[in-house]
């Protein structure tokens, strides 16, 4: 029958395992210290990316708000251009709109 002797190299040691333990917790340490920097980073990065993409919509918002002011002043002035060159419609659509707003709000 065959036996198997185990050899005092072999065999771990206390101080072997606690060794191995310190080693693995300094690498523990190293990855949860890299996986930290990694966040901030990260997290930085996302900071800039959203600054940014603020920035630009407020830019852009700007810009539409300006061209809406234009469009609105365009409008304002055909109005009176119109109320200008046709005082008779104007009072007109005015009577027809009041009737229609007598209408609407007697019913209620």
């Amino acid at each position: 029958m065959a036996t198997t002797t185990t050899s005092k190299k072999d065999t771990p040691t206390v101080d072997d395992l606690a060794a191995q333990l310190d080693t693995l917790r300094g690498d523990m340490s190293q990855l949860t210290e890299l996986l930290a920097d990694y966040g901030r980073d990260r997290a930085e990065q996302v900071g800039q990316s959203t600054m940014q993409r603020a920035a630009e919509l407020r830019a852009r918002a700007g810009q539409d708000v300006e061209r809406l002011r234009a469009r609105a002043g365009d409008i304002a002035h055909d109005a009176e251009n119109f109320m200008h060159e046709r005082p008779a419609t104007t009072i007109g659509l005015a009577v027809a709109l009041g009737f229609l707003v007598g209408l609407v709000s007697s019913r209620r």
